[in-house]
């Protein structure tokens, strides 16, 4: 009865020990499976981390970047416009006398944006003096301060044949630009006159026709165009001995190269200017 007594404890003691190693067993995996499966999703989530964190930035560089590049072109762009050659014509008078004649000046400039100053500056460079021009800001805008030498502030200027505000005002290729100074400094009554011909060409001794119009101010003070009626042709100054009719018409016999002008006994004029050239007969 003690053998089986002690046999049947044994057994249960024995049974008590794997119980013991089972759980301890199972304890053991489950801690282990548990710890795999944090570092696996640790590692998951870092590299899914690390992934979008690159992908973001990678887009956030390439937006910067072709951001500033888009920037940077516009800028150089704007910065730098495209420039063009035109070529206008230049006349100035100094007192009823013309210094220059419709002579030809080429402006470099941004595309539509060449204006008087830009043509009277080059003019001074090219024929007589750069020191004898300068421009500045006053209550009309860009005005000048000095044309051909001369500070007295009586100046005006026309932009193909009309009274231009400025010199802001912009032209264009082919333009014509005439800046005088007033004779008159006491009333500025000095008559703005113009051929219908800038230039005109042909054998010596052949005629030609011109039409002199002049301009005159009306109760409002606007600009008024008329025939210029009774003025007196002169070539390089000398006087032609023809006039112009009640039309402002008048024929002229070409006899050389040179610019026809015109004066008047009558009112004070700004002299028109046409250039003559004779044809060479070959």
């Amino acid at each position: 009865m003690k053998k089986i007594l002690s046999l049947v404890i044994a057994v249960i003691m024995l049974a008590a020990v794997f119980s013991l190693v089972s759980c301890g067993t199972t304890d053991a995996t489950t801690d282990a499976t548990t710890a795999a499966t944090t570092a696996a999703t640790t590692a998951a989530t870092t590299a899914a981390t690390t992934a979008a964190t690159t992908e973001a930035t990678t887009v956030a560089t390439t937006e910067a970047t072709t951001e500033a590049t888009t920037e940077a072109t516009t800028e150089a762009t704007t910065a730098a416009p495209e420039l063009v050659d035109i070529t206008v014509y230049v006349t100035i008078a100094k007192a009823g006398e013309v210094v220059l004649a419709a002579s030809p000046v080429t402006i470099t400039a941004p595309a539509g944006e060449a204006n008087v100053d830009d043509a009277l500056r080059a003019a001074h460079k090219i024929y007589g003096n750069a020191e004898d021009y300068a421009s500045g800001d006053s209550q009309y805008g860009l005005s000048l301060v000095k044309l051909w030498g001369d500070a007295s502030g009586f100046f005006g200027y026309y932009v193909d044949n009309a009274s231009a505000w400025n010199l802001g005002q912009t032209i264009t290729d082919g333009s014509y630009v005439y800046a005088f100074v007033y004779t008159d400094t006491a009333s500025w009554s000095d008559s703005y006159t113009y051929f219908d011909k800038l230039e005109v060409s042909g054998e010596e001794g052949e005629t030609v026709e011109l039409t002199l119009t002049s301009y005159s101010y009306d109760a409002e003070w606007n600009l008024v165009p008329a025939p210029a009626v009774g003025l007196t042709l002169t070539l390089d100054g000398e006087s032609l001995g023809v006039t112009t009719d009640a039309e402002g018409k008048v024929t002229v016999t070409l006899t050389k190269s040179g610019v026809l002008s015109a004066v008047s006994d009558g009112i004070v004029i700004v002299p028109p200017v046409c250039v003559v050239t004779i044809d060479d007969i070959k």
